[in-house]
Parts: C-alpha cells; sequence; structure tokens
C-alpha cells in the first residue's frame, strides 16, 4: 500500500508543479497583454492630447479673429488722421453697427485673421450711379450668352 500512496503523492505532487507552472506562464502573458493594452492607451491618450491642442490653437485664432472683427470701423476722418490709405470718397453716411461687423467679418473670412479693415464707405446705389457705370454693366451683361 505504501507503493500506491507513493505513486498518488507523486502524481498529485506532479499535477501540482504543472498547474503551477501553467498558472505563472498564464500571468506572465496577462502582464504582457495589461502592458501592451497600458502602452496602446497611452498613445491614444497622447494623439488625444495633440488633438486637443490643435483644437485649442484653432479655437484662439477664431476667438482672436472674432475680437479684432468686433472691433470698431474707422471712420474716413480718423483713417486720414491715423495716416491710413482711405477708399472711398464724399461725406460717408452712417454704418450701422451690426452692418460694419457683417463687413469685417466677410473680410477676414475672405483675406484670413490678419486682414485689417481700416474704413467702410457707402458705395452709390445704381439709381444714383454714372451713366458712364450704368452703360459699362450693360455691355458686360449684354456680351454674356445666356442658353435657355
Amino acid at each position: 500500500m505504501t507503493s500506491e500512496w507513493a505513486v498518488a503523492a507523486i502524481i498529485v505532487s506532479a499535477a501540482a508543479l504543472i498547474a503551477g507552472a501553467l498558472c505563472i506562464a498564464m500571468m506572465r502573458r496577462l502582464e504582457r497583454r495589461a502592458d501592451e493594452r497600458q502602452r496602446v492607451l497611452e498613445e491614444q491618450v497622447a494623439a488625444m492630447d495633440d488633438a486637443l491642442e490643435l483644437v485649442e490653437a484653432r479655437l484662439t485664432e477664431i476667438h482672436s479673429a472674432w475680437a479684432a472683427a468686433s472691433q470698431p470701423i474707422q471712420t474716413e476722418s480718423e483713417a486720414a488722421a491715423a495716416g491710413d490709405v482711405v477708399i472711398g470718397q464724399g461725406e460717408e453716411p452712417a454704418i450701422e453697427p451690426e452692418i460694419q461687423a457683417a463687413i469685417v467679418a466677410a473680410a477676414i473670412a475672405a483675406a484670413g485673421p490678419n486682414a485689417r479693415v481700416r474704413s467702410a464707405t457707402l458705395v452709390k446705389g445704381r439709381d444714383k450711379a454714372s451713366p458712364w457705370s450704368q452703360q459699362g454693366r450693360v455691355l458686360v451683361q449684354s456680351s454674356h450668352n445666356l442658353r435657355k
């Protein structure tokens, strides 16, 4: 009987060794996977951080462009006093601040955030346009071939 117990003890101890070795191997494998997932997660966080910095930079650009657009437009006399080039002539009718802001926003959208509107004046409407400009418009518009 003693030999049977000895064989049983050897079998049990061998099974315990095999189970222990498998547990150690599985733990190492799980540790490697956890390390790999941690590395991937850190890369994703770094990528998200870079993307967030780009969004913040773009938001700062938009905010500065909006702040520049909300600055009041110089009148012709203010621009002349500052030595800036003035576009337009004659007496300047008042332009509403909302329209001024829209003009500045359109200029910034067209020319970029570094655009600077120094003055804005109203131009005569078509009913007050000179005959030369009206005739020029007629010639240009008639030269276009309208296809039906």
